[in-house]
């Protein structure tokens, strides 16, 4: 094998290696990102409703205002600027309250990928991935 093989290979490698942790980190922040919107719970009403790379609702709660990002289809759908949110601890739902109307939810979208990721917290086992 000529050097310039041996270079190729070397090349090859590394890179393979750095794609593989920057893949790996990414997911681990989504699974930190997934499980603390999960843990949440609070009560408020949407101000802004908007969109990056996936959609965002912005909540004004009694203490603060929240951005909340990776919405589940039905609620980045349902939800309007005025509703009223409720977000269940410990759950991957919600309580969504337009003109009235009650309508209970999925809160975010959880991809099998995450959900069955081996990084995934153990006090969230019993949430289950989103029907893709």
């Amino acid at each position: 094998m000529g050097k310039r093989s041996v270079k190729q290979l070397v090349f090859f490698t590394a890179f393979g290696v750095f794609v593989y942790f920057m893949h790996s980190s990414g997911k681990e922040g989504d699974i930190k990102v997934y499980a603390k919107n999960i843990r949440s719970e609070y009560r408020g009403v949407i101000i802004e409703k908007y969109r990056r790379k996936t959609g965002y609702i912005k909540i004004r709660t009694e203490d603060s205002i929240i951005d909340i990002p990776l919405l589940s289809p039905t609620l980045e759908e349902n939800a309007q600027v005025g509703d009223s949110i409720k977000k269940i601890a410990l759950k991957n739902e919600c309580v969504l309250t337009k003109n009235g109307q009650v309508m209970h939810m999925e809160y975010v979208f959880i991809s099998e990928s995450i959900r069955n990721d081996s990084r995934w917290p153990k006090d969230l086992s019993h949430v289950v991935a989103s029907d893709e």
